[in-house]
């Protein structure tokens, strides 16, 4: 009887740890400049479909600036009990992240960051950041983030620390940069450039013929999300 007991206890305790590892995983979707995070209603439903566990990280881009929002998104992980953690980024999102990476290697006890998945990161920064930043009214209007999504090698996108992990890249090309008629020389999405995106630390790229804007409502790069959460690739790299 006690030996039955005993066994009982083992197949509670295994079934609790079972599916307490399987809830240890978390993705946070951290938008871009400018955005609320309800354009990534596409991936939330993706998401949710496939049985992930997620949240919007919601910040105000226009006067926050990305260390301060880092610091945020570090203190809500801190909140939470997860051990295993990936993140989907649009845009400037991915260097909200890759700030993120001062507080990891500053913590030993921070959790595991599986994968990341960035869509149109502008990882070396824009000359549409470039252009807005030479007038001064269109530079305060745009906030202090403005200076950090340009091309400067100081105070620019290339400041932040790169990723320790595996990241995807998901990135758009448009016939022509007709989204602002600002010359951008060489494919890109109307606003990065597909060569300022790439930080040569990058598992995998996705190249889609999309706009910076409308990747996120592409129903490929959607399911291109889902493949590399799951399998740290894209279902046929396009380089």
């Amino acid at each position: 009887m006690e030996m039955k007991r005993d066994k009982i206890i083992l197949l509670l305790l295994g079934i609790f740890f079972s599916c307490h590892a399987e809830a240890k995983l978390k993705i946070y979707l951290i938008h871009g400049y400018g955005g609320t995070g309800l354009e990534l209603f596409k991936i939330q439903k993706a998401l949710k479909k496939n049985g992930f566990i997620y949240e919007t990280f919601h910040y105000n881009s226009l006067t926050e600036e990305i260390d301060s929002v880092a610091k945020k998104l570090n203190e809500r992980i801190k909140n939470d009990s997860f051990d295993t953690l990936s993140f989907i980024t649009h845009s400037m999102g991915a260097l909200v992240v890759r700030s993120l990476q001062s507080f990891v290697d500053a913590d030993p006890l921070f959790p595991f960051i599986q994968r990341i998945v960035m869509i149109a990161p502008p990882n070396r920064g824009s000359p549409i950041a470039d252009f807005f930043l030479g007038c001064e009214l269109t530079s305060f209007l745009a906030g202090p983030n403005l200076q950090h999504l340009s091309t400067d090698s100081i105070n620019g996108a290339v400041k932040f620390p790169l990723p320790q992990c595996e990241v995807g890249l998901i990135l758009g090309a448009i016939e022509k940069d007709e989204l602002l008629s600002i010359p951008l020389n060489g494919p890109n999405d109307g606003i990065v450039l597909n060569d300022s995106s790439k930080m040569a630390i990058e598992t995998d790229i996705w190249i889609e013929e999309d706009s910076h804007l409308g990747l996120l409502f592409n129903k490929r790069v959607v399911e291109n999300v889902i493949c590399f959460l799951n399998f740290g690739k894209f279902q046929t790299a396009k380089k």
